[in-house]
């Protein structure tokens, strides 16, 4: 699966029956637009086929950059809700935006999983997502 089919085949058939969900292709600023039960905001996706085989090896998404992240970031200085939603095999991962930065430089596996709002193995967690996306923007 890649970027594109976990952004068709899963975030937008599961989160789309909540409200709106749209793929944006502006640079730098996260790729899906959402306003769901009267709350808006911004979802970075990002995939990984899988987690490094070493429990030590820091994991690295592909295309995440540091102008990603300051926008990421402004964006929530500035009171805006804005996430970052992975796939990484069969784990699903909803970052806030305070540990995008965290993230983007690359942590290992155990650390990714601490980070996150929300985790799970094997079934997108959609109730956790959307609670998660529609509460308070200082997330």
């Amino acid at each position: 699966m890649t970027e594109a089919n976990f952004w068709r085949d899963i975030v937008r058939p599961r989160l789309g029956v909540f409200g709106v969900v749209q793929r944006l292709e502006i640079p730098n600023v996260p790729d899906t637009l959402y306003c769901i039960r009267g709350a808006a905001g911004l979802i970075e996706l990002k995939h990984a086929y899988e987690w490094p085989a070493k429990s030590v090896t820091p994991m690295h998404f592909a295309y995440f950059t540091v102008e990603q992240v300051n926008w990421i970031e402004a964006w929530h200085d500035a009171g805006g809700r804005c996430f970052v939603l992975a796939q990484v095999g069969h784990d699903y991962l909803l970052y806030g935006a305070k540990t995008a930065r965290i993230i983007q430089r690359g942590v290992t596996r155990r650390i990714h999983i601490a980070n996150s709002l929300v985790h799970d193995y094997g079934k997108f967690p959609t109730g956790a997502i959307v609670k998660c996306l529609v509460g308070s923007a200082a997330t």
